[in-house]
């Protein structure tokens, strides 16, 4: 049994920070190359053409109206199920699966908890930090492993090629304010990002007050055909959770350290390798009646250290493939759960073949293997080809699989029950799509499927009161979406995402599910962005969500930004229609909350 005191990760964490640096030593030059789109390993190209991928740029998430990264995405269309505001804790689902079987991705390094999904959304940047994020539905195991069962959300963040200082403060409803620093600068081949953030609100109800701390520090040395990049952060929260797990006013604190580094290095014109170190810890102390702290408390400790290189071949100009190794191990030190620890091994390989602007075949497959001699392989398959000049016809299948969480396996208490004999679920799913362009249109529809075995889900029975973890033998999901894009005039853009989820499982089946009765059905999404007089940019957001049991959500957002050379004013009310809803039952979400703020440009 592996433990670690908290001093003795942070040393390890130091080590990752820094350890690229003396393989630099050997190095000669450098050239950046850009972040890989997340549905491949291989070329931009392949990945963007061949499978369902969704990027959302910064410059559209600096006129949203958003608080955090899970405002952002369910803007974006993901089915996201918030407790409480400021985005203190969020659950996010893709396709109609769960929030245990999303893989979130930051700068390349995983994020999930292995402990519970719940804290997979605990990240030390903020919205200003961020580049791009990419969603990937669908499965991804083949490409990037364990948890990629339903679908990825990658967070790539900003470097530090311009120098800027910025400095964004806001407030408003419910005693909530923000602020935030950043500074991005070079020095000679290093690009350098600092920055820092801090959220605090009163709360809008008893127990969802909440104090969230951020800080990142991202630095990359460009050479002639090498790059090195490392990253550092720290996110710590303190909030009220109220009826979050359980109808009592409850608290829960929480804090997480993330450390990896990277080396690219281009050998020749047809041969580059990629080396990625990291680490993160995650700490969580709860107590479930604040009011009687010493009653019930839960104190969890997760360390998650990971390795990986991978090497790329461009074979041709018709034919690339890439081949790698990783190494995870996952460590949980806890008052309620145990002490436990698991160690994961991957081999993965894709394998591309294209004609430009034609067709492209993309093959892939990994073999994971545990050290309780679990073994899994999953293997996937896309192509795509044109139809005709403005239509691009894509499919693709593959293999998904997601080992049971530490609390899934080991938690006991009077109203949840794990199982330490739990399967991990499997999954077949398949996908075809059609991508268009017409005059000042762009349009994308999905049809996809999912045939899942031993899926995990906690159940009760009208006889009892007991969440009982359990594998269910099989079920069906299958779906269509459709995205249009209508752009008449460079001051008026109009964007909707529609997408309709069925079940193999009847309302009576979800309403025994602790996370089926909350199962969305059907989503769909409205943007409107509008340039006024004065300069003002207008951003409408409205989002409807039917759900299998529970009741349906109808949210209405709006914001207002005017910009100069050096500074920005902006207005956002969020909910402002003042409806009364509830994303995860028993968590009254907020009323009509109205923000003021400022940034600063120098």
């Amino acid at each position: 049994m592996h433990k670690f005191r908290s001093h003795e990760f942070h040393f390890i964490l130091l080590i990752v920070f820094f350890s690229g640096y003396l393989t630099l030593l050997a190095q000669v030059d450098f050239r950046a190359e850009p972040v890989s789109i997340t549905a491949s390993r291989l070329s931009t190209l392949i990945a963007s053409e061949t499978r369902e991928v969704i990027v959302i740029t910064k410059e559209e998430m600096e006129n949203l109206p958003a608080e955090s990264v899970s405002d952002v995405l369910r803007i974006a269309g993901v089915d996201v199920n918030r407790r409480g505001s400021g985005a203190v804790q969020s659950d996010l689902s893709l396709r109609g699966g769960s929030f245990e079987q999303v893989l979130v991705l930051l700068d390349g390094m995983r994020m999930n908890n292995p402990q519970t999904g719940h804290f997979n959304f605990d990240l030390p940047v903020s919205l200003s930090d961020i580049e791009r994020i990419e969603i990937l539905p669908g499965h991804s195991a083949s490409v990037l492993g364990p948890d990629g069962y339903n679908g990825v959300i990658h967070i790539i963040t900003r470097s530090g090629s311009d120098k800027e200082s910025r400095v964004e403060i806001s407030g408003g409803s419910f005693g909530t304010y923000s602020v935030s620093v950043s500074q991005t600068f070079s020095m000679g081949s290093w690009q350098h990002r600092l920055s820092a953030g801090k959220r605090i609100s009163e709360g809008y109800r008893e127990e969802t007050d909440y104090d969230i701390g951020q800080f990142y520090s991202h630095h990359i040395l460009q050479l002639e055909q090498t790059t090195f990049s490392s990253s550092i952060g720290w996110s710590g929260r303190d909030y009220g959770a109220n009826g979050f797990y359980a109808p009592y006013p409850s608290r829960e604190k929480t804090e997480g350290w993330t450390g990896q580094t990277v080396l690219k290095t281009r050998h020749s014109n047809w041969f580059s390798t990629q080396v990625r170190l990291s680490a993160h810890q995650h700490e969580d102390d709860f107590i479930l009646d604040a009011d009687r702290p010493e009653w019930y408390q839960n104190n969890h400790c997760t360390r998650s250290f990971a390795g990986e290189v991978q090497g790329h071949l461009k074979l041709s100009h018709w034919m690339e493939m890439t081949v790698g190794m990783e190494r995870l191990m996952q460590i949980l030190t806890s008052s309620r759960l145990g002490d436990h620890d698991r160690t994961q091994t991957g081999l993965f390989a894709e394998w591309a073949l294209y004609s430009q602007k034609k067709w492209i075949l993309n093959l892939s497959a990994r073999l994971d293997g545990y050290d309780d001699n679990l073994f899994q392989i999953n293997p996937s398959a896309s192509f795509s080809i044109p139809v005709n000049r403005s239509i691009k016809w894509r499919v693709s299948a593959g293999r998904a699989y997601r080992v049971p969480t530490f609390t899934e396996l080991f938690y006991e208490s009077p109203a949840n029950q794990g199982d330490s004999n739990l399967k991990p679920e499997r999954a077949w799913s398949a996908e075809t799509g059609l991508n268009g362009t017409i005059p000042v249109i762009r349009w994308e529809m999905t049809a996809f499927i999912r045939l899942e075995q031993n899926r995990i889900d906690w159940i009760t029975t009208t006889s009892s009161s007991v969440w009982q973890v359990m594998n269910r033998k099989s079920s069906r999901v299958q779906g269509l979406s459709f995205k249009v894009g209508w752009e008449p005039h460079q001051n008026i853009r109009t964007r909707i995402h529609w997408q309709e989820i069925l079940r193999s499982e009847s309302s009576m089946d979800l309403q025994h599910s602790k996370y089926g009765f909350n199962a969305t059905k059907q989503i769909l999404q409205f943007s409107s962005t509008m340039r006024l007089p004065f300069h003002i940019h207008q951003q409408i957001e409205i989002s409807y969500k039917r759900r299998e049991v529970a009741s349906e959500i109808f949210i209405m957002d709006a914001a207002w930004n005017r910009s100069w050379k050096t500074m920005t004013l902006s207005c956002k009310i969020l909910n402002l229609l003042n409806h009364d809803f509830e994303e995860i039952p028993g968590v009254p979400m907020p009323g009509r909350q109205i923000l003021l703020g400022i940034q600063t440009r120098f």
